[in-house]
């Protein structure tokens, strides 16, 4: 019932009381909800990148109580729909909440999920606008970089594909800094090619990592 007003309530204000009940149910009845999260998440997830603000912001505030009672299942669930609306929503270049739900529940999750989002929440760090809540994660030491560089750069490389600018020299500055970090063997071939590209902005990126490529060459 509560997932179906989500998705179909008349009016923002019926929707968004509805996510508000739904993150309050589950923060008082977490064990008897586990087998319910899922069915309430489902149509809460594309409110992440919502045009309105206050769906938005009601989602940011309700969905770590969800995530709180949910399943593992529902867990990783919510992690690979994140990274799609993410990226969907910085290819449009609209804004989200994203970053705000992940800095809210990283700590729900166990260690063996961290793989799963960290490279999201590595790409995260250079979003111009939300950056300072995956950078949060970043440094809070959940993730090794070294276990993750070759999915970083998959994702990087689709930002840099991107036909927005903003989220193009979002990936850029996110390549220029995971060439600065010197673990870049096994992936030397990937990251090559976009450096090696011309780019009306970003420039700056490509230079240095281009150098940062080269002084490991030299001493290795």
């Amino acid at each position: 019932m509560i997932g179906q007003l989500i998705k179909k309530g008349i009016g923002i204000n019926a929707r968004g009381m509805a996510v508000y009940i739904a993150g309050r149910l589950a923060l008082k009845w977490r064990s008897l909800l586990v087998n319910a999260v899922g069915k309430m998440m489902a149509p809460m997830m594309p409110l992440m990148i919502d045009p309105s603000d206050p769906l938005r912001n009601e989602t940011a505030g309700s969905m770590p109580f969800l995530l709180n009672a949910a399943s593992d299942k529902t867990k990783q669930n919510f992690l690979d729909r994140s990274q799609k609306l993410y990226l969907q929503a910085r290819n449009d270049d609209l804004p989200n909440v994203i970053g705000r739900v992940l800095s809210k529940s990283i700590s729900k999750f166990d260690a063996d999920f961290y793989p799963f989002v960290a490279p999201l929440v590595y790409l995260g760090q250079f979003d111009p606008v939300d950056g300072s809540h995956f950078t949060g994660m970043w440094e809070q030491g959940y993730f090794k970089l070294r276990h993750i560089g070759q999915e970083c750069v998959d994702l990087i490389l689709v930002a840099i594909e991107s036909t927005t600018w903003s989220f193009r020299g979002q990936g850029l500055k996110a390549l220029e800094q995971l060439t600065s970090s010197g673990r870049i063997d096994s992936i030397l071939g990937k990251m090559k090619a976009p450096l090696e590209r011309k780019y009306f902005n970003g420039k700056e990126s490509i230079i240095k990592g281009l150098n940062y490529i080269k002084l490991i060459k030299l001493f290795n």
